[in-house]
């Protein structure tokens, strides 16, 4: 997982998943445990922001469908901060 100036920059603007561009603020639980495309993510690429982008991740096709539809979701936001952020 690679997210630059996380310490200092508490709000997600972007990511990308093995390289691709990631437009939704959330995940499927098993996209990240590994049944993405065959395959487990290897990569996590996020963009940090002093202030949100308040654009990224709110159009309507991003949104999450209802929890029953999809299982488990995860914002990709929780995922860097407990990536990043040292264990108390």
């Amino acid at each position: 997982m690679n997210a630059p100036n996380a310490g200092f920059h508490a709000y997600v603007r972007g990511l990308k998943i093995d390289g691709a561009p990631w437009q939704k603020d959330w995940l499927r639980a098993k996209e990240l445990l590994g049944r993405r495309h065959g395959g487990a993510i290897t990569r996590l690429d996020y963009s940090m922001a002093a202030q949100p982008d308040r654009a990224w991740g709110a159009s309507a096709e991003d949104r999450p469908p209802s929890w029953g539809a999809i299982g488990n979701a995860i914002s990709t936001t929780w995922v860097a901060r407990q990536l990043t952020e040292p264990a108390p």
